[in-house]
């Protein structure tokens, strides 16, 4: 019998999910004498850390039969856009937010129910 795990939860926001292929850690650290990690990844780090009431991460698993890949989940796109995108990046556009996302491999899981 395959276990499983509860479901997540599903609320109206856009979540994104690294492909199953990408190591996280192969490219977000580049070795060096210290290490040094690629700038949009600690600004989407510190804005993730900073804002989960409208823009959070679930870490996801790792079980004996399958992977459960982590999500960022956009709770109000709306205020990301607005408030939090200007304050981490030097723009407020959220389809450069995905662009950025999807250059470093995430992909859209689900949408949203707010237009946009």
């Amino acid at each position: 019998m395959k276990a499983t795990s509860p479901p997540l939860p599903t609320p109206s926001a856009l979540q994104y999910a690294p492909m199953p292929s990408e190591s996280p850690s192969s490219s977000i650290a580049v070795k060096d004498e210290k290490e040094k990690t690629i700038p949009f990844l600690r600004q989407l780090t510190e804005m993730l850390q900073n804002n989960e009431e409208l823009i959070s991460f679930v870490p996801g698993q790792r079980l004996p039969d399958e992977v459960i890949r982590g999500r960022i989940i956009v709770h109000d796109r709306n205020r990301v856009q607005s408030e939090v995108l200007p304050v981490y990046f030097n723009h407020a556009s959220f389809a450069s937010l995905r662009r950025q996302l999807s250059y470093f491999s995430f992909v859209r899981v689900g949408k949203s129910r707010q237009s946009g």
